[in-house]
């Protein structure tokens, strides 16, 4: 169902999603939120927790690659 007012982007998007499970659909949208979260994290913490950071949007960034986000 394609939903007015969608970007070619977000067409895109939605379009190679549909070929993926419900479950992995569920997986996108969760990551969807919060890479952007984890992104502006990576940028306000101290050099310390960095390499946590860096390393839990690794995680995030590379599932949404193999998922087919």
């Amino acid at each position: 169902m394609v939903s007015a007012g969608m970007d070619a982007k977000q067409l895109d998007v939605q379009g190679r999603r549909m070929k993926l499970t419900a479950d992995a659909q569920r997986e996108c949208r969760h990551l969807d939120a919060e890479i952007p979260v984890a992104e502006k994290q990576e940028k306000l913490v101290k050099q310390q927790a960095l390499a946590d950071v860096q390393a839990q949007l690794f995680r995030m960034r590379r599932s949404f690659r193999e998922l087919g986000c």
